[in-house]
């Protein structure tokens, strides 16, 4: 690179010397009231489109998991989409003209997003409770329906504030409602997890199980103990693992239960003979495999020692 001479214009012989750089920037930098020479016609930099910076530094996580109609989007082009085929989850969800293979990206890349719980925490600001448990609830879909089940399961992890959401949401009736009429076993599955990680730590929502149902019927944890009285498939017995353990934590407390979870559950493990729908299980089923086989049997040990 050469210097420029000051007086011609004209680019000098000589290398440029970082002498030279400083007096470049100085001049570039100045304003009126500096010492430097000031130029009466800067050069206007023409404003950056919005859809440049969302196609170089990506929309925010709000867009990505709602869509256009989110206040906070900016402005794009028709190529955007292009651009970011994943990036509006739940406007796609609810898309009659995308296909299932779409939609079930489109799940794949909101599932990832709420794994944030700040993410996760804004799914009441943007609606999208109610979408996401009618597709639970309504789709005929099964692959749809567990998506569901394992987002919502994702959002209330560990999270006391989605938890709340959840159930403002009426979430809790459909949940029970896919845990006990659904025919998919691996939606069954989705929905165990889904609800043993809203209710562990959740004393609230434990007492809210003997309420909810559609059809104001008192559902409590009946779903969960059918499970385990339904002849095992290959892919049931995933969900009857996860019923066992999920109530094998509640009377024990092993996944962090709190301790009033704890207490209520012992009560309702009397009442409802816990034990025995859980030995049955070991009767009526000659496919349970050996990880199954010693949490059955702990379980009713467990059982037999606190509730005799």
């Amino acid at each position: 690179m050469s210097a420029v001479d000051e007086k011609t214009g004209t680019f000098a012989s000589r290398p440029v010397t970082s002498s030279d750089l400083l007096q470049w920037a100085v001049i570039n930098n100045a304003t009126k009231k500096e010492d430097a020479p000031y130029q009466a016609n800067p050069v206007k930099h023409e404003p950056i489109d919005p859809k440049w910076v969302d196609v170089i530094l990506g929309k925010s996580d709000s867009v990505r998991m709602k869509g256009d109609d989110h206040p906070c989007l900016l402005a794009k082009s028709p190529n955007l989409t292009l651009v970011l085929p994943t990036s509006e989850c739940v406007e796609i969800l609810q898309d009659k003209t995308k296909d299932l293979d779409e939609k079930l990206a489109a799940f794949d890349e909101l599932e990832m997003l709420v794994e944030s719980l700040d993410n996760a925490n804004d799914m009441r600001n943007l609606g999208l409770w109610k979408p996401i448990l009618t597709i639970l609830k309504e789709d005929p879909e099964a692959e749809m329906r567990a998506f569901a089940a394992w987002v919502l399961g994702t959002c209330v992890q560990n999270n006391p504030p989605a938890q709340r959401d959840f159930v403002a949401a009426d979430g809790l009736p459909i949940l029970l409602n896919a845990l006990s009429k659904d025919k998919d076993s691996e939606v069954v599955a989705k929905c165990m997890t889904c609800l043993s990680g809203l209710v562990r730590q959740n004393p609230s929502v434990y007492d809210q199980l003997a309420i909810v149902a559609g059809d104001g019927s008192k559902m409590g944890l009946k779903p969960v103990l059918n499970i385990l009285t339904k002849s095992a498939t290959a892919t049931l017995l995933k969900a009857q693992k996860r019923a066992v353990f999920f109530l094998d934590g509640l009377i024990g407390g092993t996944s962090g239960e709190e301790d009033v979870v704890v207490a209520k559950a012992v009560e309702d493990a009397q009442a409802q003979e816990w034990a025995t729908t859980i030995g049955d299980l070991l009767d009526s089923n000659s496919s349970v495999d050996k990880d199954l086989f010693e949490k059955v049997m702990t379980a009713k040990v467990f059982y037999s020692c606190l509730l005799s």
